[in-house]
């Protein structure tokens, strides 16, 4: 029974030491906290989401509840001048990609945070979408 505890009090302990590398990983704190500063300084008033599990939650660091947008949705400029926070893997896949390659962005864990351009034409949307 003592060796039994020990263990678990060992491991316990060391998972704590390791808990501050993967808390941006865990939780909407830490994105949403960089989400807000990006929304500050460009006067942006719209949070959205892409990819993003479970991003109703995001409520409680926000004081609202992001708009959930598909990728066709964010090229056509739904959302423009709104602050995106996208799961880093969708940025790899068409058309996002292209339409935010350029994007200035700050990433956080397995998201990034980005601000939207203003809305392209629809001609602007089809030359992205054949690159």
């Amino acid at each position: 029974v003592m060796t039994a505890s020990l263990g678990m009090f060992a491991t316990i302990l060391v998972a704590g030491w390791q808990l501050p590398r993967v808390n941006n990983m865990i939780g909407y704190a830490v994105m949403c906290e960089r989400a807000e500063e990006i929304a500050e300084q460009n006067d942006a008033t719209d949070y959205v989401v892409c990819g993003v599990r479970r991003s109703e939650n995001m409520d409680v660091y926000l004081g609202v509840v992001p708009e959930v947008a598909t990728a066709e949705e964010i090229v056509e400029g739904k959302w423009s001048g709104s602050v995106l926070m996208v799961r880093n893997r969708n940025l790899t896949k068409e058309p996002l990609a292209a339409y935010l390659a350029d994007v200035e962005r700050v990433t956080e864990g397995d998201y990034s945070i980005l601000l939207l351009p203003e809305a392209v034409t629809p001609e602007e949307v089809l030359t992205i979408e054949n690159q």
